[in-house]
């Protein structure tokens, strides 16, 4: 399957599912894990067609230089080892395993009452009703948190990007 199929046929619904439910485990689960295997398709298949510009041993390396581009790829690429491997002790993980990640509510209003000391951030969305509305979230060794719907966006753009730079590429040729 070359990474455009991938993309469409497995990343693009996994990734819908959770921006539609973005408090669900399984959904950030299934999207994260299609997310980090796209970067294993764009490698073998730039490899195989532009040798060049990809030299890595194999798609760890590759990974490795789309997380210095972009550090929620960093975060989506340790949250999907963190999930394969359920506890992270090598290297510089930016979290400690698939116990940092969890659904719970966060923003101004999290249960239907107003929080004089919750901060607005872009990540958080807006609750003005009585349930507690929940999103899935990674908590980062540092002890920040973001949401894997934010994280997985900025991620899938970055590869998107890297998709596009093939076919202009290969228009190119």
């Amino acid at each position: 399957m070359d990474p455009w199929t991938f993309r469409r046929q497995v990343v693009t619904p996994n990734f819908e599912e959770m921006i539609a439910d973005f408090g669900d485990v399984r959904r950030a689960t299934n999207c994260i894990l299609s997310i980090d295997a796209l970067a294993a398709h764009i490698f073998y298949h730039g490899r195989a067609n532009f040798p060049d510009r990809f030299q890595d041993r194999d798609d760890t390396g590759y990974r490795e230089r789309l997380a210095k581009k972009n550090n929620d790829f960093r975060i989506l690429r340790d949250v999907a080892k963190g999930i394969k491997h359920c506890k992270l002790e090598r290297g510089q993980p930016l979290i400690t395993g698939s116990a940092s990640m969890d659904s719970r509510g966060i923003g101004l209003v999290g249960s239907g009452y107003w929080d004089d000391e919750a901060v607005w951030n872009d990540e958080a969305r807006w609750n003005d009703g009585p349930e507690e509305l929940s999103q899935v979230v990674v908590e980062l060794s540092d002890g920040n948190v973001r949401t894997l719907e934010a994280v997985a966006i900025s991620a899938v753009e970055l590869l998107d990007q890297e998709l596009a730079d093939f076919s202009a590429t290969s228009e190119g040729r």
